[in-house]
């Protein structure tokens, strides 16, 4: 027995019955066959941009809940010393001195502030720059004449002196 496979002959997608290639349409059932152009790839892009969206909305959600974690915890506001407090109540000196401690003659480290208009010079002193109590206030001094004032000139000169540090 000779079995005969004609070359040229296809199955209907629809009826499966043969069919010579390259016939518009199926001689059984008259439907056009489709011919498939390949594998189609529209699932996969499908697929591909629902889990870039996913990826997205969880970046988005979670940089979000980070950021709201940075705005809810609340930043330590600095404790100011008494300079700090004075520079608060009664505004920005006119001009500021420094001058670094000398372990060798027990001075500690000095820093004034000059108030112009008021006359009034400020002298605040610590121990070291990493003292955890920061600057004391030490004394009010007039600029011109470098005598110490006394506390009715100080409210008189400077009335904001007066909440911020006890005066002499």
């Amino acid at each position: 027995m000779l079995l005969c496979v004609e070359p040229n002959v296809s199955k209907c997608p629809n009826c499966a019955a043969d069919f010579q290639q390259g016939w518009p349409y199926c001689p059984a059932c008259g439907k056009v066959p489709k011919v498939s152009d390949g594998p189609s790839y529209q699932a996969v892009w499908l697929f591909a941009l629902i889990g870039l969206l996913a990826v997205g909305f969880y970046w988005v959600a979670s940089t979000a809940n980070k950021e709201a974690a940075i705005r809810a915890t609340p930043s330590p506001t600095p404790v100011l010393d008494a300079a700090g407090q004075f520079v608060q109540h009664c505004g920005k000196p006119d001009g500021q001195t420094f001058l670094p401690a000398k372990p060798q003659t027990r001075q500690l480290e000095r820093t004034s502030l000059l108030y112009r208009s008021a006359r009034v010079k400020a002298v605040f002193e610590r121990d070291s720059p990493q003292s955890p109590d920061g600057w004391k206030s030490v004394k009010y001094l007039d600029p011109a004449s470098g005598k110490q004032l006394n506390s009715q000139q100080i409210v008189k000169r400077l009335p904001c002196a007066v909440s911020t540090t006890p005066l002499p």
